[in-house]
């Protein structure tokens, strides 16, 4: 894969952290996100695609209404992507655990976000 690729594909997901993840702009995600998009880490019987990206983030948004995300590193080779970032808000209502840390790697297919792994900063001190 040449470096124009793995560059675009990094300029993608910077693009997708911030105007979806810090300016909250769901409509990005029906043009980047791919229908086959799933979280290994959301519950089973979640939806995925577009639909099931908007359903996930938008509980997040009501239980951290002031959530933003910082990306502190952004790494790519071939089609994955891998970002390390924090969730920063004020937790105010029902949702599972909020890690202080993630770090995300993503795998595209045709330039989209198809895959996505997430490991929470609960190990962090070992």
């Amino acid at each position: 894969m040449n470096e124009e690729i793995v560059a675009a594909n990094k300029e993608l997901v910077r693009r997708f952290y911030k105007e979806v993840y810090v300016d909250w702009n769901m409509a990005l995600v029906d043009e980047v996100v791919s229908p086959l998009f799933t979280s290994h880490d959301w519950p089973k019987s979640s939806p995925t695609g577009p639909k099931g990206f908007r359903d996930y983030y938008s509980a997040i948004r009501s239980a951290v209404p002031d959530a933003r995300y910082e990306v502190d590193d952004l790494i790519a080779e071939g089609d994955k992507v891998v970002v390390r970032w924090r969730l920063l808000g004020t937790h105010k209502g029902d949702f599972r655990d909020c890690s202080h840390w993630q770090a995300d790697r993503a795998q595209g297919d045709r330039n989209l976000p198809c895959r996505r792994w997430q490991t929470d900063g609960a190990l962090g001190g070992l």
